[in-house]
């Protein structure tokens, strides 16, 4: 990767320029808000559900999550199995300390060495608070994921294919889910095709990107050692739209032993059934994120979301889980 494409790159994941003085543009207002600060969006109403081209991938992902969060809550109201989100993952504990941690992680990864060449293509499943009409968050009986599908191409054409996931009680209990009329498990949600030059690629030129990069990435969007946390948005951002090589993941993972707090957490099965090892990482807004590695391969599977103040602005319990992202492993 040159500098020009390492500029390029480093621009476009920053939600606010390095400079100061000039005002904000309107993207990056909306980077600012929605994507660093992870404040849930207001819902988009239903006459305008398709009416999501000028949104980036991930917002628009985002602004799904929140109609089908709202869809449920008016079908179905509050009963005392509501909760805020999904409840948190249990992990077995572990005396490996975060170097042990990430160094068998990254042996796995150097071992395997697959993939060896990085794709513009990616596979998720997530979840994002519900809010309200009013931009309240909301509880809800059921937890919809969303899937979805990208692949894109060096001419910035692709196509992205949004899904219904299967939904689970919120309560993390045994309850039925209620019957959802308006998406079924595997309903396609959202189907758009972009012509070259049209999708908004965050990071275009990621294909090449090696430790250097990684470390100047990450001193752009977590300049302070103290919240690893905050990094962790550079490694969602790329992972939405990107499946890196096995050499990539070790280097981020690499990365983000300069980081303080940093902390391990055992493993743990995800919400997909898959074993996983967590690394709890400390924000800068009293939010702490959870990275997900892969127990087989290495390879970061997920990142989830949790309020660790009572006093956090979205006004939810300490503890919730706010939301979670989780990457097919091409293993």
């Amino acid at each position: 990767m040159n500098d020009e494409q390492l500029d390029r790159m480093l621009r476009a994941s920053a939600p606010v320029p390095p400079h100061s003085g000039d005002s904000l543009t309107l993207r990056q207002q909306t980077i600012l808000a929605s994507i660093v600060e992870q404040t849930p969006r207001r819902q988009t109403p239903r006459t305008r559900r398709l009416a999501l081209t000028l949104l980036t991938p991930l917002a628009a992902a985002l602004a799904i999550l929140t109609v089908l969060s709202v869809s449920l809550l008016t079908i179905f109201g509050t009963s005392p199995a509501a909760a805020w989100g999904p409840a948190p993952l249990v992990y077995q504990g572990t005396t490996a300390t975060v170097e042990e941690t990430v160094t068998t992680a990254t042996q796995l990864l150097r071992a395997s060495g697959e993939p060896a060449v990085a794709e513009r293509t990616s596979a998720s499943t997530a979840w994002n608070l519900s809010v309200d009409e009013a931009g309240s968050p909301e509880q809800v009986l059921s937890i919809l994921p969303i899937v979805t599908e990208l692949t894109w191409a060096a001419d910035l054409s692709g196509r992205m294919v949004t899904i219904a996931g299967e939904p689970f009680p919120a309560d993390g209990g045994e309850s039925a889910v209620p019957d959802d009329d308006t998406w079924a498990p595997g309903a396609v949600i959202d189907d758009r095709v972009y012509g070259p030059g049209e999708y908004p690629a965050a990071f275009p030129d990621a294909a090449d990107l090696d430790a250097d990069d990684i470390a100047q990435l990450y001193a752009l969007v977590a300049p302070d050692p103290q919240y690893p946390g905050d990094a962790l948005f550079a490694v969602a951002g790329l992972l939405t739209e990107w499946t890196l090589t096995a050499d990539q993941h070790a280097d981020l993972l690499e990365g983000l032993l300069v980081y303080e707090g940093l902390r391990p957490l055992g493993t743990t099965t995800d919400r997909l059934g898959r074993e996983v090892v967590g690394i709890a990482a400390p924000g800068a807004d009293e939010r702490e994120a959870t990275l997900l590695l892969s127990a087989s391969t290495g390879r970061i599977v997920g990142v989830e979301r949790t309020v660790l103040s009572p006093d956090d602005a979205l006004g939810v319990p300490d503890g919730t889980v706010i939301s979670y992202t989780l990457w097919k492993d091409p293993e």
